[in-house]
């Protein structure tokens, strides 16, 4: 007899359970929509004024894609974005537009990390340019 019970019991918590279980998988499998942040390798970066090189400048840099299919055409593009970055920050650091007292100016930098992003991919396909880390360092 309480063979019996414990039979029907468990029949009754898994009719029970089994919505929950069933949702549960659907969120596993769902897709999660939103931003996708794709980070890039560090850029290392020198500073050179009329003495040599004075400082380098080292960036961890992140940008954001709408979407994934967003972000699978940045990671393709890596090498060209990063060349681009090189270029414009080098250029920015040398006519010293990029510094104020030495120090750098971290708005600037992302401005112009948000243009050239738009330059290298083209528009709606970089949401942002997040600078994670700016490291800057005397020679």
């Amino acid at each position: 007899m309480l063979k019996y019970l414990l039979i029907a019991a468990s029949f009754v918590v898994l009719s029970f359970s089994s919505p929950a279980m069933a949702e549960s998988k659907k969120a596993e499998g769902a897709e999660v929509s939103g931003p996708v942040f794709v980070e890039l390798d560090r850029l290392t970066v020198p500073i050179i004024n009329q003495n040599g090189i004075s400082q380098t400048v080292s960036m961890l840099i992140t940008v954001e894609a709408q979407d994934q299919a967003m972000a699978d055409k940045i990671t393709n593009m890596k090498p060209r974005l990063k060349d681009a970055f090189i270029q414009d920050m080098y250029g920015a650091f040398s006519r010293q537009a990029a510094l104020q007292g030495g120090v750098i100016k971290v708005d600037v930098i992302k401005a112009r990390l948000n243009k050239v992003s738009q330059k290298v991919m083209g528009p709606d396909i970089i949401s942002d340019v997040l600078l994670q880390a700016v490291m800057q360092r005397r020679v």
